[in-house]
């Protein structure tokens, strides 16, 4: 005891003395970095991390209201002081003496640039482009406001100041202008546009917004403008509610607009990007210029510009005319730069085009001050051989850029933090978990992050719930609503984007996502954290661990889980959730690994299990409930009215009532929200908790939960299937011996004599068994035939341990016509759980526990009405029972021949192999009449492994449809034929 006292006594002394340190030390310099271009940037957060290994010298202020909140709850916790700097000329020339000179890239070959900024942070060198270097660069230019761009006068590097979004074709034509085409993959999406900013102009002098426009050409062509800024001042800037959205215009020529009117704003003002769009499905405008002027026309005037002088701006590395072609750039910095790089760390730009392949949607991706204080290799590729559509944009397409990525990828040492980001999202996220690595990105800042001291000893949350010291809810639900991105900073940084300071935080237990390895990296934030946070404030681990990546593909899995566990046990967060985890094999080699309290699983429909060592795991299938349901509309705009908001509610409150009617208590329903450009979590949850019935359901923490749920099982025998305490329903196949598995899962430390008797049907079956401890056991001695038409419960005695189950099963016979002599039940899918893109949940009194799931009304637009689960199946012949009726009599006109729906197995997932594995036409002629249940069978010759199982109707939009269930039975192999 003695030993530990003193051990937190040094510890205290020693982080005392570091925050001393730092409050003594010359103040941290802030950057306004609102105005850089792209290469700039590139600049500044290189020089930021370099200067950021000695301690918190350099910040980067980029307008969000977050980063002054960071600095002032710095400088209040750990005496921070700090001093704003005059520009970006100001930090270079007083910070350059620190570094060991510059290397000079050329900004109209991508991966020179990226090259670079490897380069700078192996050997301590600022990456500058030539207008850098020369001073001709916007912020280091001596006029003080945005010069505008003149295509028709632009060189091919001035086009790195401009981001591309939704697709469009560039072609930069001298003497002309900018080309601009729409370049979307489909008819749905008619627009593309690139942006440029922040940029900065004094509106007092500038009033006007400046456009010449040279050509327009296409059916339906046209262009426009728009700017965004924080319009509505809450801090965040997201396009839509902060765009100032210029008319459409259709004809070319010169178009003038009073920004400084139709903004409302005046003197310096900084805008966080301008867009150029070109709308119209095979639209073609050539932009000529594009700036701010006075009411007599004048842009802002230039000044010679003044080059970085002096020994601190001597170039040591010129990599100009140095690489032939983009690959030869990462050939020669694989082989001269990663063995000096850190191995375990890399960036992936994500943005832009490379070679005329646009290489992503969601960047270009930012942060490199994390790669050059850390020596991360740094590369902007397309990571996929062919095209793929992410967000509704084309990228990828080019094998050599491919096999570049997995080269890198290869070289890294596992698991690698993978920082910036990959599209399509599935596809990227698969790759890095094929070599072990996984992805943790968003935002800037963080060497300043990493180096400010944690004033606190060991990180630890406040009132951690354990079996010991739980006693669990026989009663009623857990009810457990999480946040989401705590793979990424996206949600710590910006404070869970305002939640954090959501008056009704606390009122209501809310889970909050974050990365573990906060505890190393940031943890003077993470304490920051645990100091606020009030107890029903708790944070789990998303997804999945360490950073986001999916098990079920990783290498090396047992690494990763280890690196996990290290920074769980750092961080005090038991509590694990997972993506990409639908294997039971990989979930127990992942608990074994990591010791969690409790697993979640991001794969539907809700289930609760238990595994060997007794860690409850359980399944989501709320997940990004806000985007799902609300009629396709944006939920943040649904939850900006009164009404849209009690809809809103009303919608979460049913569908957690839906899994409640599948289950019995106690039980646990994770309800996991989408977290982006909204600062009331706290409050639309304390909303939610209060319209469900207090009697059957209890607002939870993760840690509640799952401690409730390990110290009820840990002195029980439980029965389930694909859960424990579902409400089971089972089926038969007519006229055909069908076995009926159970699950006895022993949450007992201890051997337990066991005795199972069921009644069905006119059957008696009884099993008596020893489970030992922690034992999972699956039963296969019910044996059941039973004839069409019978439909009726089972009842269920289980007596182990001193306790005493009586339960029942809902058991249905499935009249599906077959050759199989026998068949084995494997799983029962109520419509209700499986995911709907459209439709409702209705009443039934013949379905599945009185609920039914109801297509749209005929005329609507064929649809897939209902899929999922993506649920992992041995290879082997299977039968999908759906169970459906017509809602009301067809339309007149309808033959009996009409299609009305097909079904389908399907082979889904992340890996899946994208096929039919089996299928089914409904017609007209199928139903006998409106309102009579009809079942309806789908053979199919699984091939198991990489592809989930995923069951489909698809409506042909003719007549209304009621779908009840869907029954998997596996069948025996065909027989093979004996050759004449």
């Amino acid at each position: 005891m003695r030993v530990e006292v003193f051990f937190c006594l040094a510890t205290a002394v020693l982080l005392a003395s570091a925050a001393r340190a730092v409050s003594q030390s010359s103040p941290a310099l802030v950057l306004d970095a609102r105005g850089l271009s792209w290469d700039e940037r590139c600049t500044a957060e290189a020089l930021q991390g370099l200067v950021n290994r000695e301690g918190p010298r350099l910040y980067l202020d980029n307008g969000e209201s977050f980063e002054q909140r960071w600095l002032d709850i710095y400088a209040e916790r750990a005496g921070l002081r700090y001093q704003r700097a005059d520009g970006l000329r100001d930090v270079l020339e007083r910070l350059a003496p620190k570094t060991n000179g510059l290397v000079v890239y050329d900004p109209a070959f991508d991966a020179s640039r990226y090259v670079a900024i490897t380069l700078a942070g192996v050997e301590g060198l600022i990456p500058v482009s030539p207008d850098v270097l020369e001073g001709r660069s916007p912020t280091l230019a001596a006029n003080s406001d945005w010069p505008g761009v003149d295509f028709a006068a632009s060189p091919p590097s001035a086009m790195s100041a401009w981001r591309q979004a939704a697709n469009p074709h560039l072609n930069l034509v001298p003497g002309q202008g900018l080309q601009m085409r729409e370049g979307n993959p489909g008819p749905d999406s008619p627009w593309s546009f690139i942006s440029s900013g922040p940029l900065t102009v004094d509106l007092d002098t500038y009033p006007f917004l400046e456009a010449d426009v040279i050509a327009v050409d296409g059916p339906g062509a046209g262009w426009q403008i728009k700017l965004t800024w924080d319009r509505d001042a809450n801090g965040q800037v997201s396009g839509g509610e902060d765009d100032l959205c210029l008319a459409v215009e259709r004809e070319p020529g010169v178009k003038r607009w009073n920004i400084r009117q139709l903004a409302a704003v005046a003197g310096r003002h900084t805008f966080a990007r301008l867009q150029l769009h070109v709308l119209g499905p095979d639209a073609t405008v050539i932009w000529r210029r594009v700036c701010f002027v006075t009411d007599n026309g004048e842009s802002p005037p230039s000044t010679p510009p003044r080059p970085l002088a002096g020994p601190a701006f001597t170039v040591r590395r010129d990599l100009r005319g140095k690489f032939a072609d983009t690959i030869s750039a990462y050939e020669w910095a694989l082989r001269e730069l990663m063995p000096r790089c850190s191995r375990r760390l890399a960036h992936t730009v994500n943005g832009g085009q490379v070679d005329g392949i646009n290489v992503g949607v969601c960047g270009p991706m930012s942060g490199f001050d994390w790669q050059t204080q850390n020596r991360g290799f740094v590369f902007n590729l397309g990571c996929t051989a062919e095209e793929r559509v992410s967000y509704g944009t084309t990228c990828g397409g080019d094998p050599k850029q491919a096999a570049m990525y997995e080269r890198i990828l290869a070289a890294l040492r596992t698991p690698a933090q993978i920082n910036g980001y990959g599209d399509p999202e599935d596809v990227w996220c698969r790759l890095l978990s094929q070599y072990g690595h996984y992805s943790f990105h968003a935002y800037t800042n963080w060497s300043f992050h990493h180096k400010v001291p944690a004033p606190g000893a060991a990180l630890r949350q406040r009132a951690n719930f354990t079996p010991a010291n739980t006693r669990p809810d026989l009663e009623r639900f857990y009810v457990c609503f999480m946040t989401s991105e705590g793979d990424t900073m996206k949600g710590p940084i910006p404070f869970f984007y305002d939640s954090w300071f959501d008056p009704a935080r606390g009122e209501v237990p809310v889970n909050w996502g974050i990365n573990p390895l906060m505890a190393e990296l940031f943890p003077a934030m993470l304490q920051y954290y645990y100091d606020t946070a009030t107890p029903a404030d708790y944070f789990f681990v998303g997804c999945s661990g360490a950073g986001y990546c999916y098990p079920d593909h990783m290498r090396d899995l047992g690494k990763f889980a280890a690196h996990t566990a290290r920074a769980c046990r750092a961080a005090g967060t038991p509590v694990i959730d997972t993506w990409g985890a639908a294997r039971s094999d990989v979930q127990q080699r992942y608990i074994a690994a990591t010791r969690p309290l409790g697993l979640t699983v991001n794969t539907a429909p809700a289930r609760l299990k238990l595994m060997p060592d007794g860690t409850p795991v359980a399944y989501h299938e709320l997940a990004y409930w806000q985007t799902h349901g609300l009629g396709g509309l944006p939920w943040t705009r649904v939850f900006a009215t009164a009404d849209g908001r009690r809809q809103g509610i009303q919608h979460l409150v049913e569908r957690i009532e839906s899994i409640a009617t599948r289950h019995r208590p106690p039980f646990v329903i994770l309800v996991y929200g989408d977290l982006h450009s909204y600062a009331e979590h706290a409050t639309l949850y304390r909303d939610v908790a209060r319209a469900l019935d207090p009697s059957r359901f209890r607002p939870a923490r993760l840690d509640e939960a799952m401690a409730g749920i390990r110290a009820w099982a840990s002195e029980r025998v439980v029965l389930g299937a694909e859960s424990i305490n579902e409400r089971l329903a089972w089926a038969a196949l007519s006229d055909v011996p069908t076995v009926i598995p159970v699950t006895l899962t022993n949450g007992r430390p201890r051997e337990t004599p066991t005795r199972l008797q069921v009644r069905a049907a006119d059957a008696v079956c009884e099993v008596t068994l020893n489970l030992r401890p922690h034992e999972v056991r699956q039963v296969r001695d019910l044996r059941l035939t039973v004839h069409s038409g019978e439909q009726r419960k089972a009842r269920i005695l289980l007596r182990a341990g001193g306790h005493t189950d009586r339960m029942t099963a809902d058991f249905a016979v499935a009249d599906c016509p077959t050759d199989a002599s026998q068949a084995e039940f494997v799983t029962c899918w109520p419509a209700i759980g499986l995911s709907h893109p459209s439709g409702q949940a209705v009443r039934d009194n013949g379905a599945l526990w009185g609920q039914a799931w109801a297509g749209p009304d005929p005329g609507g637009k064929a649809e897939c009405i209902i899929y999922g689960p993506y649920a992992p199946m041995a290879p082997g012949r299977y039968l999908a029972a759906f169970r459906l009726k017509l809602a009301a009599e067809p339309p007149a006109g309808l033959s009996a021949n009409d299609q009305l729906a097909t079904l389908d197995v399907f082979a889904g997932g992340y890996s899946g192999t994208a096929k039919v594995a089996g299928q089914k036409e409904v017609r007209r002629r199928d139903f006998s009449g409106p309102g009579q249940w009809t079942w309806f069978g789908v053979e199919a010759d699984w091939e198991g492994l990489p592809s989930l199982m995923e069951t489909r109707v698809h409506w042909h939009g003719q007549a209304s449809l009621l779908v009840d269930r869907v029954v998997v039975f596996r069948l025996p192999a065909r027989a093979l034929a004996r050759p004449s």
